[in-house]
């Protein structure tokens, strides 16, 4: 009796091992394929393209018109005036800088505490 509980319980394992074992296959052929989305490769391939024209446009936007170019000017002096900001850069996050103040702290005794207050 003894021997069959044993070999019931090392088949049923044996089966557990045998169907993990598949499903890690299974699974592990889906990771290691290189699907590729065309959405996906068509987003790759513009991201690579707007690379290469900002590098070659020196940092400036990409695929601005003359009258764009003109407009964009025009708005940032419209700003600098507005906010009068004249030789700012506009274009920069603004840098703050804060400083400490320094705090006396007087230290209180409870004997001092009990003069002050009136009676």
């Amino acid at each position: 009796m003894l021997t069959t509980t044993c070999l019931t319980h090392m088949r049923a394992a044996g089966q557990c091992l045998r169907q993990q074992s598949k499903r890690h296959i299974a699974s592990s052929s889906v990771l290691y394929q290189t699907v590729q989305d065309p959405v996906q490769q068509l987003f790759v391939n513009k991201i690579k393209e707007y690379d290469q024209k900002k590098k070659a446009a020196g940092g400036k936007l990409v695929d601005l018109s003359a009258q764009d170019e003109k407009s964009y000017a025009d708005q940032m002096d419209r700003l600098s005036k507005q906010y009068k900001a004249e030789g700012q850069k506009m274009t920069e996050f603004p840098k703050f800088a804060f400083k400490d103040i320094a705090v006396n702290i007087k230290a209180v005794d409870a004997r001092d505490s009990e003069t002050d207050l009136p009676l």
